[in-house]
């Protein structure tokens, strides 16, 4: 029995050597192909690669500089260390060093709705090609986003591209020209903003981005926006031509006065133009050489034309119908270039006997989607344009013509006028009464919006013929019921509530930041739960630190910021009144400046009985 066991202890022992020498001999085997793979790999400059051998089967992992290092080191493998078996390039586990930084550049060209993305990034970083082209997307101003940012694996990943993507969007929404380039280790941003709060907060946000060096090309605009548009009267009598008005600057002024003494026939000219730096150069001044030498030259005798940034109205007389449309025909560039601008004519036509239209009656009424026409004309074509006109753009409008042919023969040219007049008043109503009897025309109904009641005068004054009498009674819904006033008791809590929610701003800035947002959120919401539309001020305030003008300017700003956001909680506009007080250093110390930094809403104070009193006599004593 002693002899079995001794037999199979020496089997076993002999297995165990000869288990741990092959391991051994592997082992030194390996050993050795790994030095010589690792010493040629040196010597051809890949020391960035690793070889690993198990059962003379290698594994090579690491990095190179490109894709065809890879198949140059599986080459160089197999001819330098042909006992090893080595993978395919597709099998070895690779990668490419990563020596390039990534690029990027967005740009927005001047005035354009489209944006163009190029650059590299690294292939790990293909889901922010879609972060960036997203953000951009949101954008209501852009249409079309020219995507190429191509994956490179040479490049170093983009850990801060969110915070790009936020920085192209923002500038590009506040910037018509804008441009965002990142460059090796360089950003650059470029483009013209509305404030200096808004510069900021960008290069706060650029710094963020952590590149190595900020290149800030960034500029802020003249704040054209808070300053009033030049705007001049024009007015020529028996004495000559006397223009009175005011424009931002001399070269303006100047240029105004070379119109009057570039003309062919002498004008006696009367300068009462004041210049002013709070007044912006207007539209029409870019026509002004063409139109007033047209109008001096086409009307007769006495005329008035004013000229804003919103309209232009004449009244004078002509000699005929050839000469009021040489006087419109004037404005045809200015009206190309801005299509807002309203041309309101009161031109008489000289010699032109004022018709009896005894025999022309025009009776509408119109209510939901039904036209009643009735009265007496001298043609039935009036109501085939009408119904022509109408079937494109209110289908669900039905005409009910209940109008007679007058027999007597009487010339209506401007018949042809009306169906655009109807057209317009259907789309600015609810419910309408229209009544043409003689030289008089009577405007009866409901409009929508308060400035659909002037428009629908001036339209019916270029329709009709001249020197027609237009009542215009026509009323928004808000003129039917008067407005209740608040009780004392209720008035006085709110009162207290609004103190309570001043809106405070950064040094300089006039954004409201979202943390007082929330506060503008309580002071609708305030308003809004009295279910009225109790009048507010609105006041903005700044503290004492820069120039007084700027900082004038300032504070309206902010309060017009605000009032912006109080609007779009749904306080209508004109139930919002707005002031600065500009500096406020009462009881304020240096410490506790950031208190001017503020916009104040309050009730309205409500009007006395002396305060009616007084305006009573302002009217009745002028």
């Amino acid at each position: 029995m002693k002899f079995v066991f001794i037999v199979i202890l020496f089997v076993v022992a002999v297995a165990v050597f000869t288990i741990l020498a092959g391991l051994g001999y592997r082992s030194s085997v390996e050993g050795e192909l790994r030095q010589l793979a690792m010493v040629e790999l040196k010597e051809a400059g890949y020391d960035g690669v690793d070889v690993r051998f198990d059962y003379l089967h290698a594994r090579v992992t690491g990095e190179v500089d490109s894709e065809a290092d890879k198949a140059k080191v599986i080459e160089l493998l197999n001819s330098k260390v042909p006992t090893g078996h080595f993978p395919a390039v597709a099998d070895a586990s690779l990668a490419i060093r990563p020596t390039l930084h990534p690029e990027i550049h967005v740009v927005r060209a001047a005035g354009g709705n489209d944006v163009s993305v190029t650059g590299f990034l690294a292939h790990l970083d293909e889901p922010a090609v879609a972060l960036i082209a997203g953000r951009l997307n949101s954008l209501e101003a852009i249409e079309t986003i020219n995507n190429s940012i191509g994956l490179d694996p040479r490049r170093f990943t983009f850990p801060a591209v969110a915070e790009l993507a936020s920085l192209a969007a923002q500038l590009i929404d506040n910037s018509e020209e804008a441009e965002v380039q990142l460059t090796g280790n360089v950003l650059t941003i470029k483009g013209e903003l509305a404030n200096d709060g808004l510069k900021a907060s960008l290069l706060d946000l650029a710094d963020r981005i952590g590149a190595g060096e900020v290149v800030d090309r960034l500029t802020v605009a003249e704040p054209v926006s808070l300053r009033i548009p030049s705007a001049i009267k024009v007015t020529r009598n028996r004495f000559g031509v006397i223009v009175s008005g005011t424009l931002g600057s001399d070269e303006s002024k100047n240029a105004l006065i070379g119109i009057f003494s570039g003309m062919d026939s002498p004008v006696h000219l009367t300068d009462k133009i004041e210049v002013s730096r709070l007044h912006s150069a207007a539209l029409w001044e870019d026509f002004a050489g063409d139109i007033i030498p047209t109008l001096l030259a086409t009307f007769s005798g006495e005329l008035t034309a004013d000229f804003s940034a919103e309209a232009v109205r004449l009244s004078g007389q002509v000699a005929d119908e050839a000469a009021r449309d040489a006087v419109i025909a004037s404005f045809r560039d200015l009206s190309a270039r801005q299509p807002s601008m309203e041309l309101l004519t009161e031109i008489e036509i000289l010699g032109a006997a004022t018709q009896e239209a005894a025999s022309v009656q025009v009776l509408a009424n119109y209510e939901g989607e039904l036209l009643v026409l009735d009265g007496i004309l001298p043609s039935s074509a009036f109501v085939k344009n009408l119904e022509t006109r109408l079937a494109d753009k209110f289908p669900d409008i039905s005409v009910k013509d209940e109008l007679a042919e007058s027999e007597d023969e009487v010339e209506a040219p401007w018949l042809d006028n009306l169906p655009e007049f109807f057209e317009e008043l259907i789309s600015r109503t609810d419910s309408a009464n229209v009544e043409f009897k003689g030289e008089t025309l009577l405007l009866e109904g409901i409009v929508k919006l308060q400035s659909d009641k002037q428009i629908l005068q001036n339209i019916a004054i270029n329709s009709l013929p001249e020197g027609t009498v237009i009542k215009n009674e026509l009323m928004t819904a808000g003129d039917q019921f008067p407005q209740l006033a608040l009780m004392p008791e209720v008035r006085t809590q709110i009162a207290e509530s609004l103190k309570a929610l001043p809106i405070y701003f950064d040094s300089g800035s006039e954004i409201v930041k979202a943390s007082q947002s929330a506060k503008v959120d309580s002071i609708v919401e305030i308003i809004t739960k009295t279910g009225m539309s109790p009048p507010i001020l609105v006041t903005g305030f700044a503290d004492n630190v820069g120039n007084a003008e700027y900082n004038r300017a300032l504070s309206l700003r902010r309060a017009n910021g605000v009032v912006q956001q109080l609007q779009a909680g749904g306080i209508t506009e004109d139930s919002i009144t707005v002031e600065t007080k500009g500096e406020d250093v009462s009881n304020v110390s240096r410490s506790d400046r950031w208190k001017s930094r503020r916009v104040e809403v309050a009730l309205a104070p409500l009007k006395t009985e002396s305060d009616a009193d007084t305006e009573t006599d302002a009217t009745a004593n002028p």
